[in-house]
Order: C-alpha cells, then structure tokens, then sequence
C-alpha cells in the first residue's frame, strides 16, 4: 500500500482570535485524516489555547513563551510538522478562509510537482474585488494539472 504524502498546515496566531477561529473552522469542515493543524500560538498577547481545544480538539497546539516573529513562529510550527512526519508543509496567515478541498488539492500537486514552493491565487473575501494575488503570469509559473 503507497502512503498518502502527509501535509501539515500552520497557521500563526499572535492577535485576531476571531480571525483565526474563522480559519480554523474553514480548514476542519473539510479537513482529511491525514492533514495535521498546528497552530502556533506565537507569545500570550491573546491566548487562544483553552477555545482552540474545545472547538477544536483535533488542532495541535503549540505555545511558545514569546513572540518569535512571523518567522521564528513558523520555523517552530515547521520543526514540529517534521518531528510528525510531515512531507508537505502550508503556511497560512490566520485570516485565510480556505474554501472546501483546497487543502486535499494542495496536496495532490505538491505531491505531483515534487519538492516545490507552490504559491495559490489568493481572493479577496468578495468576489467582486477578484484577486489579491494569481501567480499564474509569474514567469516560471506551470500550470496545475488535475485542477478541480
């Protein structure tokens, strides 16, 4: 049996904990079982830990002491993903909302392409506004096969 690669999404927590529920609850509506959550709760400015474990049980927290930057979070948040065997790695700010599959198609082209750095559109909330980023233009870009 060919093992499904195992993805770790990490989001950052510092401030925004209504954001960051938000981004949490859109990732579990269609999280699959081989999809780790960390969640880094990068210094106490706003704890998050006791709503995080009730709401949702399944997130991994880690809590450091102090504010590590944006990166020193996320390199925490990526050692721990490692330490579980992670083989793809997402890094996600805690106001995304990720709409529904997008985590098990990240998967599926990461795992297609090979070791990556894979870069998505990024929308603004309403649609009217488009998007905030398409790397599709981006000199180098490859399309993504199997898009669904």
């Amino acid at each position: 049996m060919i093992r499904q690669p195992r993805l770790a999404v990490i989001i950052l927590h510092y401030t925004g904990t209504q954001d960051t529920l938000a981004c949490l609850d859109s990732i579990m509506r269609g999280k699959d079982s081989d999809l780790d959550v960390i969640l880094v709760e990068n210094g106490l400015t706003e704890p998050i830990a006791s709503c995080v474990s009730e709401r949702f049980p399944e997130v991994i927290l880690l809590q450091l002491a102090e504010n590590r930057g944006w990166a020193g979070g996320n390199n925490a948040g990526i050692a721990l993903a490692r330490d579980r065997d992670a083989d793809i790695v997402c890094l996600l700010n805690n106001d995304t909302i990720v709409p529904a599959n997008a985590m098990r198609h990240l998967a599926r082209q990461a795992a297609a392409f090979g070791p990556c750095l894979l870069t998505p559109a990024i929308d603004f909330l309403d649609p009217q506004q488009g998007a905030q980023l398409d790397p599709s233009g981006w000199r180098n870009a490859a399309p993504l096969p199997g898009n669904d």
